[in-house]
């Protein structure tokens, strides 16, 4: 029989390896919530800030529709996220009271009827969360207004945090398999300043970088039985409490590296790399417009509005403004604009002015409320058209 010192080890060593699992799991599951609150918002090594604070739904933009807009912010929370091959992520199919996502991953509104489906041009437009829509219904969107002021079905190819490099993606992947394209669109500016702009990507990185290469690197091939066994242990009983204490340490911690710093945004600082940015965002665009070219698409680029640029009216966010962030569009978007000068492409539009008008437009320093949107795709059928026309008509074929 046991002695009752060793049933007494025994039973404390049980109830210590009890204690370890059940807080380790508990651990490992705050983390696995906050994870995926992360990748909705976009995002882990760039939030996108405007989904987070619900408060949006009381800026005067929305006055009258607080309740609705209460439950949109909520809706883009709720949307999974899952990788998507080439391009990086997409949303999952979703149905709710603002927000309805396709089997695709599109966002989509009201289309238009069936007879003008099949025998109208198509138009696509790719670009990041102010295409996609946050801040707005499926029917408030700018490509839901660009489909009702044009009346051509227009497609809305926008996604959270995506770059110029990955609308370019998502283009070519249409353009392999066949996607019937008549005109496609490309609005753009925001996200590759913003992602472009940190010290610790590279240019033509997205904001999930980090988390991917995280994610996909591989053990090494010479570990030993017993290492993998001691890191099986550890995940089972420790890591959890390790990793959750680390995040805790730096949501506190000001002086820890993951903690945001002015730093961290070089472009105002370094015209080498502000310039650089610009070039890639053009050639980006460069490539997208050749594509269509040989394709038959006709295609229009547009540098994006943004709050920091212009002289919109902003008094009910000023105080959510980042200067250091704003630092980088004032380096960026000048040698942009002078850059699409100098080539003279007519089929690139600046929109960097169109909001400084005196009306509460932007929700925060890129996302617009409807009427930004609407205001936006008004100029967006005017330029289209007169251009399209221009050159050999309205988009007519198909690819």
């Amino acid at each position: 029989m046991k002695s009752p010192l060793l049933k007494l080890i025994l039973i404390n060593l049980g109830v210590t390896a009890g204690l370890l699992f059940t807080l380790n799991f508990l651990a490992n599951l705050v983390q696995l919530v906050g994870a995926q609150v992360i990748d909705i918002m976009g995002w882990e090594g760039g939030v996108e800030e405007v989904v987070e604070d619900q408060n949006l739904a009381e800026l005067p933009n929305y006055q009258g529709r607080r309740d609705e807009m209460y439950r949109h912010f909520r809706e883009t929370l709720r949307i999974p996220v899952v990788y998507e091959p080439s391009v990086g992520w997409t949303r999952e199919p979703f149905e709710g009271k603002t927000i309805t996502i396709d089997a695709q991953g599109n966002r989509v509104h009201q289309p238009l009827p069936a007879s003008a489906q099949t025998s109208k041009p198509k138009v696509y437009i790719f670009g990041g969360s102010t295409v996609w829509g946050t801040g707005a219904t499926d029917n408030e969107t700018l490509p839901a207004f660009y489909q009702k002021f044009s009346d051509l079905p227009t497609v809305n190819k926008g996604e959270t945090g995506y770059i110029s490099r990955q609308s370019l993606a998502s283009f070519v992947n249409l353009l392999s398999t066949k996607e019937p394209m008549d005109a496609v669109i490309f609005y753009e500016g925001v996200n590759d300043v913003q992602y472009s702009c940190r010290a610790e990507l590279k240019v033509n990185e997205h904001g999930r970088t980090a988390v991917f290469r995280s994610r996909l690197r591989q053990k090494k091939s010479s570990r030993s039985e017993a290492e993998d066994f001691k890191d099986y242990l550890n995940a089972l009983f420790l890591g959890g409490i390790q990793d959750l204490g680390v995040d805790i340490v730096d949501s506190i911690n000001d002086a820890r590296p993951t903690k945001r710093k002015d730093d961290s945004m070089i472009c105002d600082n370094d015209p080498e790399r502000a310039r650089q940015v610009a070039e890639t965002l053009l050639s980006n665009w460069e490539i997208a417009h050749a594509l269509a070219q040989t394709r038959g698409i006709q295609f229009l680029a547009v540098l994006q509005p943004v709050a920091y640029m212009g002289q919109p009216k902003l008094d009910h966010i000023n105080d959510d403004l980042d200067d250091q962030f704003g630092k980088q569009y004032q380096a960026v978007y000048p040698i942009l604009q002078q850059l699409i000068r100098e080539r003279n492409y007519d089929w690139i539009v600046d929109y960097t002015d169109l909001l400084s008008r005196d009306e509460y437009i932007y929700i925060d320093f890129c996302h617009v409320s409807p009427n930004g949107n609407e205001i936006l795709a008004r100029r967006l059928v005017q330029d289209t058209r007169s251009r399209w026309m221009r050159n050999e008509a309205a988009p007519s074929g198909r690819s």
